[in-house]
């Protein structure tokens, strides 16, 4: 049969309901002489004590059983199999069968997030349900099966859900995934550690950081929704109250505008206040009375939409006892435990973007895997709402060329509630990235921006903190969405351009003379070694010949600002030292400059670098305190280095 469409959840509703009823039926026709269990009977009565007559005095079988899910009915016909004539194999078959429907039966009912493979484990069970256990009579299955083939409108008309959540003890507003035509699919390990974040008695404010579109709302969802369910952690709190600050949304390939959408901070105290108690004309007072009186998780989502500075007091104010959970495309600064979430893995990717095709029933994936790889992580960013936006527009119809190469809504909607909110510097930085066209070091991003090391660093963690820079290694690069989103809407200036070019033509210069001076001069105070091995050395030595020219002056405070930033750039660099000590011999800081050498030599390498470092250190000895003791057993030291260097390169 063809797959499962439209609403997925209200088709899988109906199934598990016609499953439902067969079984019933099943039960009520065959009246076993045992007769249903007394926890059964109280089961139904607490669930519903109007519907079930028998809490009158009566004893109507079938009202109780209205009440019972499928788990009741399946243990009750399993556990007296014999007296319903179900030989072992039926029973093996039947146990087998419900195993795997009786989760995604709760999931559906009680609104709970689906997984990956639901639909298809369910649709496998309707399939075959009637053919291996044929003692039952599936009528009502039957029809549901055959509604599903000719006339899946009808059914969605007629299938009318009542939610009844009576499975945890922790009152909560969540609302209904979003993500009911797949399942959630993937990021195990981003479940499991969010789910540790919320569980635990350290984080109090926890945000979850990425893109737009990224999936913070759904991996937020999902692990609510698992802590809810989950009998360990039923103590945990006593109350999950959501509010959504989301103003747009995806719908038929375009992004809408959500009516009645919260837009201030001031609408958002408002709607919390009506998910708690209102006691007074203080919603603030009263939300914050509630989480005092009761161990609450408050999670606002979408917080970006507003200025996170309005509610920083707010936040301060939260009660020892409760937590809150916030998703946001920015963080609000000390007083979080950021979870950043990334892009999805390939793998993840490939899962979302193949069952997403199979719900619009599109054959998009089966692509070859070079093809499939480029579409997902190049163009589509491994991001979820990327490629829900792609699958859907193409089945309404757009042209997948002509998709790819105009994403400009796709891409303001996922970066401009960030890039809005960044300072001159911030942007600049990502502009830098734009011109660069590669990874930087810290160093590299130091030199081309004119602001302190510490404002640097401090604008560096603020675009981490937005997901627009992505660390590994040492080095940063740009997120590849919001660098199209940058080349669309926010590009470089004329000016910054030529800046750039300017500083880029000076290191050049800078580096090419360090480098016949080390030609020319090996063992010159100073000469600087190894500068090209990495982008900081390149930059350090840029600094420190900075500083060997204020020193030349007599600038020495100018010098030791050179030195330091130089040390800040690479800190392990041995020529830092090498030249700071000679800075400060020059300077007749004797101290200092022994120190200096002394870690020179610690961090130089073995054989040529650390030989010309003892060299100089005899020099120094020599030349600006008189020790020729000193002088001699450094120069010895630094001759037993360059040997062993000779023999070992020979």
């Amino acid at each position: 049969m063809e797959r499962f469409n439209l609403n997925n959840r209200l088709l899988m509703f109906a199934v598990c309901t016609s499953i439902e009823y067969d079984l019933r039926n099943f039960i009520s026709n065959n009246k076993p002489v045992i007769g249903l269990p007394n926890d059964f009977v109280e089961k139904a009565r607490t669930r519903n004590s109007d519907s079930t007559s028998s809490s009158k005095g009566t004893s109507d079988e079938y009202e109780i059983l209205i009440e019972l899910d499928l788990g009741d009915l399946v243990s009750f016909i399993i556990g007296n199999h014999s007296s319903f004539r179900v030989n072992l194999e039926e029973k093996s078959k039947m146990k087998k069968i419900f195993d795997k429907i009786i989760p995604i039966r709760n999931r559906v009912m009680h609104s709970r997030p689906l997984e990956f493979a639901d639909r298809s484990t369910l649709e496998e069970a309707l399939n075959i349900i009637d053919k291996e256990l044929p003692k039952i009579n599936w009528k009502q299955v039957k029809e549901t099966r055959k509604l599903i083939l000719e006339n899946p409108q009808q059914l969605l008309m007629e299938v009318k859900p009542t939610v009844k959540d009576d499975t945890t003890k922790i009152y909560h507003n969540l609302p209904l995934p979003e993500f009911d035509d797949t399942g959630f699919v993937g990021r195990k390990k981003e479940i499991s550690d969010l789910k540790g974040l919320i569980l635990n008695k350290k984080s109090q404010i926890i945000t979850i950081i990425g893109n737009g579109g990224i999936g913070k709302t759904a991996i937020a969802i999902k692990c609510l929704y698992d802590i809810v369910d989950d009998p360990e952690h039923q103590d945990r709190f006593d109350a999950i109250v959501w509010v959504s600050l989301k103003t747009k949304s995806l719908t038929k390939g375009e992004f809408i505008n959500i009516k009645g959408a919260i837009h201030s901070v001031e609408g958002m105290y408002k709607s919390l206040q009506k998910s708690t108690v209102e006691d007074s004309d203080s919603p603030v007072d009263d939300i914050l009375s509630f989480m005092q009186n009761f161990n609450t998780l408050l999670v606002i989502d979408n917080l970006e939409t507003v200025t996170a500075g309005e509610i920083l007091n707010f936040l301060k104010s939260i009660p020892d006892n409760s937590k809150v959970l916030i998703t946001s495309r920015s963080g609000v600064g000390e007083l979080e435990t950021r979870f950043r979430l990334s892009e999805m893995s390939l793998k993840d990717s490939e899962q979302y973007f193949r069952l997403l095709c199979q719900y619009y029933g599109l054959e998009l994936y089966k692509r070859d895997k070079d093809s499939l790889r480029q579409l997902l992580t190049e163009d589509l960013y491994s991001s979820p709402l990327s490629i829900k936006w792609f699958v859907t527009s193409i089945y309404f119809k757009t042209d997948e060329a002509s998709l790819l190469a105009h994403k400009d809504n796709l891409i303001h909607f996922s970066m401009s509630n960030i890039i809005d909110k960044l300072n001159s510097s911030q942007k600049e930085i990502l502009h830098l990235f734009l011109l660069e066209g590669k990874p930087l070091v810290f160093g590299v991003i130091d030199f081309y921006m004119d602001e302190s090391t510490y404002e640097l660093a401090e604008d560096i963690n603020v675009l981490q903190s937005t997901s627009m820079l992505d660390s590994k290694s040492n080095t940063y690069q740009i997120n590849s969405m919001a660098k199209d989103y940058l080349s669309l809407y926010n590009k470089p200036s004329n000016d910054f351009i030529k800046k750039v070019s300017k500083k880029r033509s000076e290191l050049s210069r800078i580096l090419q003379n360090i480098q016949l001076e080390k030609e020319a001069s090996p063992f010159f105070a100073k000469t600087i070694f190894g500068n090209l091995e990495t982008d900081n050395k390149k930059i350090s030595s840029f600094y420190l010949k900075q500083a060997l020219q204020y020193s030349a002056d007599k600038r020495w405070k100018e010098a030791e600002e050179s030195v330091e930033r130089a040390r800040e750039v690479a800190p392990d660099y041995f020529e830092v030292y090498k030249i700071k000590a000679y800075i400060n011999a020059e300077n007749m800081n004797l101290y200092e400059a022994i120190e200096s050498y002394r870690t020179a030599v610690e961090n130089a390498n073995e054989g040529y670098e650390k030989a010309t470092v003892l060299y100089l250190f005899s020099i120094f000895y020599r030349n600006k305190m008189d020790d020729y003791e000193s002088a001699y057993q450094e120069i010895l030291e630094a001759e037993k280095k360059l040997s062993r260097f000779k023999r070992d390169i020979t």
